[in-house]
């Protein structure tokens, strides 16, 4: 994979095609997305593509914490970092020159990288969608009010870019919004 001229399109085009597979076999998942890391580690920049979190506990480890579940804290930092690639004056990533990279630029970067991190996780696809959703319900206070139009696209784009099933997610905070009041006694 070394020499793979799109490994990070690759992940993600595996990941999202045989999400359905997949899904019932996480150490499968892992281990795909842990050798292609692994085997661009000594050409890529630390920290070039996943985040320091997933690398130490999940994904490039020998002794796998199975009971690892990311926190509110994980999903706050993870749309951070792309809110940040996706924002002009700051930078998310390692300086690279994108001119010979696979992805234009760190926004779209950012974008597949982002994706491929979410569909890994070794949890229920849904409640990865609710616990995106939770980054701008549950942790607007701790978003600068300018940037929160730019977070909440974010996790717009990455709900797009994951395969349906993480969706439900959205759906199932739609549901829940609507079954509290004021909106449950609506006529």
């Amino acid at each position: 994979y070394k020499f793979h001229d799109k490994p990070i399109t690759y992940l993600y085009n595996t990941l999202h095609y045989y999400e359905n597979i997949l899904r019932q076999r996480p150490n499968l998942r892992r281990l795909i997305v842990s050798l292609i890391d692994q085997a661009l580690k000594d050409v890529r920049p630390p920290n070039w593509a996943f985040t320091q979190e997933i690398c130490a506990k999940y994904i490039t480890t020998e002794e796998v914490d199975e009971s690892w579940i990311p926190s509110s804290d994980y999903f706050f930092n993870i749309v951070g970092r792309m809110a940040s690639a996706m924002d002009t004056y700051s930078q998310a990533f390692p300086r690279m020159d994108w001119r010979f990279n696979e992805f234009p630029n760190e926004g779209t970067h950012a974008m597949y990288v982002t994706s491929v991190e979410l569909m890994v996780l070794p949890m229920e696809p849904h409640v990865v969608g609710e616990r995106l959703v939770d980054v701008i319900l549950q942790n607007h206070s701790h978003i600068p009010l300018n940037k929160l139009p730019q977070w909440i696209n974010v996790v717009g784009i990455l709900l797009s870019n994951l395969p349906q099933v993480y969706w439900e997610g959205l759906h199932n905070k739609i549901v829940q919004a609507l079954e509290k009041e004021p909106l449950s006694n609506w006529t």
